[in-house]
């Protein structure tokens, strides 16, 4: 890197979902703050983009996928890993903390050890049903970070339970979002027939649970739709053909369930949302839930991760077992058949996003743990 910077921060990831556009707020928190930043990026990634006013780095480094953890290729991970650690040591000179976004690169938490400059790793991932073998593989890295930031209780309950000497180092700051309604509340143009699910197509965020649910609310209501927003990672196409076929297969009406695909104005389909679903397998925290709640918008999501402290069941949403595809529609029945409810339930949902998970509040945590590594270190 060879120039003096407050804040070296890291981001791996190519596209614009949860974690990314999170990166983007605590780029702006640094910048706020007066913090002279340089952030270090992949070629391609959307957040580049999206970030002004520092020093911005484009140049290739690893990035751990899910399928790095098999057998046959985890020493061969951990050796590109190794190499890519020595020589980004040299690119951390000048840097005063290291900030990386996620585990999926853990050679540059080990390259700032190497060079001797604090660290902050922030963990927005959680996998409970991982073995405890891929899950002690995966946070070792932790271990070489000075604090370790969480983006729940959730996450951080997972950290300790799979390395409970880290639970020491390790705080959560609740990911924040600016109010997209500027204090103007919401106007009522949701078609409360229409079912929305927005995120990454995969089996851990459960659109096909969305999909089975629907048939069952159309017995009930037979207008409800649901809309799937979002694309997948190479290598997952199989599932989205998967959710076509399903929705081929439970539906005569082509309009049932419609693929909108990527779509960064996510607003935009909030706003003509009846219910919002997030019916996920895993969910380390849950931005969509946030973003829909600021906006009025009643969300029934699944009873796990970070959702459930986000979500008081009853008051501000609505919670279900996982994998429930029953418990799902039940839940939609019911709020697309009371509007009272639902429209209570969704001014409490905006007003406890707006307390609990606002912008300003992420901004003021991330910079002040800034400040406090510069200080102390």
């Amino acid at each position: 890197m060879g120039n003096q910077c407050d804040v070296c921060a890291i981001h791996p990831h190519l596209d614009l979902y949860g974690s990314d556009r999170v990166f983007i707020t605590t780029v702006e928190a640094l910048s706020r703050a007066g913090l002279r930043t340089t952030v270090r990026v992949n070629p391609g990634a959307d957040v580049a983009t999206r970030i002004e006013g520092v020093n911005l780095e484009c140049a290739r480094f690893p990035v751990l996928r899910r399928i790095e953890f098999t057998r046959l290729r985890i020493l061969r991970t951990l050796a590109r890993l190794m190499l890519h650690s020595i020589r980004a040591r040299r690119q951390l000179a000048g840097a005063r903390v290291v900030y990386v976004n996620t585990v999926t690169c853990p050679s540059w938490l080990v390259a700032a050890w190497l060079s001797g400059c604090p660290a902050i790793c922030h963990v927005h991932e959680c996998e409970p049903d991982w073995s405890r073998l891929r899950s002690k593989l995966l946070l070792m890295q932790l271990f070489f970070a000075t604090r370790v930031v969480a983006n729940s209780s959730a996450t951080r309950e997972w950290i300790g339970h799979t390395w409970p000497s880290l639970l020491r180092r390790t705080q959560v700051i609740y990911n924040g979002i600016d109010d997209p309604l500027h204090g103007v509340v919401a106007r009522g143009i949701a078609d409360p027939d229409e079912l929305l699910v927005i995120g990454r197509l995969a089996h851990r965020k459960g659109q096909d649970v969305a999909i089975k649910a629907l048939s069952v609310v159309r017995q009930t209501v037979p207008g409800a739709r649901l809309t799937i927003v979002g694309d997948c990672f190479p290598g997952s196409e199989t599932y989205v053909r998967n959710l076509s076929e399903l929705a081929e297969t439970l539906f005569d009406d082509s309009e049932a369930v419609t693929f909108i695909g990527w779509d960064e104005d996510v607003g935009r389909w909030m706003e003509r949302a009846g219910l919002v679903l997030i019916p996920s397998r895993v969910e380390p925290f849950g931005l969509v839930a946030v973003e829909a709640m600021i906006r009025g918008k009643v969300v029934i999501a699944s009873k796990i991760g970070g959702l459930r402290e986000i979500i008081s069941h009853g008051s501000t949403g609505w919670l279900v077992e996982r994998n429930d595809p029953s418990a799902l529609a039940e839940a939609c029945i019911t709020l697309r058949l009371n509007c009272d409810l639902r429209n209570q339930m969704g001014r409490r949902a905006r007003e406890s996003a707006v307390s609990h998970f606002g912008a300003d509040r992420y901004r003021a945590e991330i910079a002040d743990l800034c400040h406090e590594m510069m200080k102390r270190y």
